[in-house]
């Protein structure tokens, strides 16, 4: 039983019984070895997955694992910074002071990072790293801002100078933490939430800066392989969709995909879920009836992530909380639908509810679908299929003959 309330931001409250159901999976066991025996850094590993599928999850539960092992780990989320100017000056001066607070090291033997603790902190860190190394561009005034703060005249290149001291720097960490046993275990989550730019800054830095011969480091990142590659026909306008696989594979250098739920799987979650939404109590038409009609539901639109599936039951629980207590057990049944609905087509809903809003109160949702102009049922067909008129479904076909327009005014 969780030891958190059930409404939360359910990606960083992952809590000590569910890092033990997913420590279960296979899929993690079968990773987990790969890391600990059969990955030589420097590597760079992708974890593909779609949006909301569980990649994070998995990585946290990775991550416990690793660490309980011995492993030194990082944890680093490029679009928490898409505001910054450089992601990969957040995410060397991160590094920097993550490394201080768990394995503080004498930075004075460092050359560009020691910059970040010894002159003015983290701005004279970002002018001489930023300005820009990581981008090959304004090399003279780097290599000058680097030999004025340091006064020393023996590098040329900046760029070398900065993988100096990378390498320099995992080498500690894996001698300080697991003397020399286990390197260092960057994750790098939800790359593909990043604006392309700031993705495609922060691969390029792992294949030109990081993953390099000595560095003890292995980046384990968490991606959709498609996202990724759409982001890198973009910036190369012109070249097909081989050149952005195969830039891709010079980045990672390995990609292991993410299973989909089995619909065993996804009822076990759904029930799971139900049973922590309503502990005590039952929805109006049973918990096995909710799980069981969300479960068609996603099965009918497509829809496998996990997220959306806790979208779905979140809002239903609050639909039920604050519009439901007097609703009808059909108001639930077309409520359910929708919200389901809403998951698979977020615009096609919300154009249903301008269109509900300027209906007649007493207008029931059936005369309401009929009366629809020939493009808004053809893309409601598109999305939804036979689903909608699915007469096998006698609770569904029977709650858009009686429920009214009136009710549905929430949506």
């Amino acid at each position: 039983m969780s030891t958190y309330k059930p409404l939360r931001p359910l990606d960083p409250l992952i809590d000590e019984g569910e890092l033990t159901s997913l420590e279960k999976s296979p899929f993690l066991k079968q990773l987990h070895r790969l890391v600990c025996h059969k990955i030589e850094a420097p590597f760079c590993l992708s974890i593909n997955g779609t949006w909301g599928s569980g990649k994070t999850s998995l990585m946290m539960a990775l991550q416990a694992r690793l660490t309980k092992d011995g492993f030194p780990t990082v944890w680093f989320n490029p679009w928490e910074y898409e505001r910054a100017e450089d992601v990969v000056l957040c995410f060397l001066a991160s590094l920097c002071q993550k490394t201080q607070s768990k394995w503080p090291l004498d930075w004075s033997d460092f050359k560009v990072f020691s910059l970040s603790f010894f002159t003015s902190g983290v701005d004279a860190f970002a002018r001489v790293v930023s300005r820009n190394a990581i981008n090959f561009k304004n090399m003279a005034d780097i290599y000058s801002e680097i030999e004025k703060a340091l006064g020393q005249r023996d590098y040329e290149d900046p760029v070398a100078l900065l993988k100096e001291d990378f390498e320099k720097l995992t080498g500690l960490i894996v001698d300080k933490t697991s003397h020399g046993k286990y390197p260092l275990v960057v994750f790098l989550d939800d790359l593909d939430r990043c604006l392309p730019d700031m993705a495609l800054e922060m691969l390029e830095a792992l294949k030109n800066l990081f993953v390099i011969p000595r560095a003890r480091v292995i980046f384990i990142a968490g991606i959709d392989t498609e996202v990724a590659k759409r982001f890198i026909v973009k910036r190369y306008e012109g070249m097909d969709e081989s050149y952005a696989f195969n830039y891709f594979r010079k980045i990672f250098h390995a990609t292991v995909n993410l299973p989909l739920l089995s619909r065993d799987e996804h009822n076990a979650l759904l029930a799971a879920r139900v049973d922590e939404l309503w502990p005590s109590e039952e929805p109006p038409s049973g918990k096995a009836d909710v799980v069981q009609r969300v479960s068609k539901g996603l099965e009918a639109y497509n829809v496998r992530s996990i997220r959306k599936i806790h979208h779905i039951l979140n809002g239903y629980y609050l639909w039920s909380s604050f519009h439901g207590s007097n609703a009808s057990s059909a108001e639930h049944v077309i409520a359910l639908e929708l919200l389901i609905l809403r998951e698979k087509d977020l615009d096609l809903v919300q154009s249903l509810g301008a269109h509900l809003r300027r209906q007649s109160p007493g207008v029931t949702f059936r005369r309401f679908f009929n009366e629809l102009d020939d493009a808004e049922k053809k893309r409601i067909k598109a999305c939804m299929g036979s689903r909608w008129t699915d007469q096998n479904d006698v609770h569904f076909q029977n709650a858009q003959g009686t429920v009214t327009i009136d009710r549905l005014r929430w949506l």
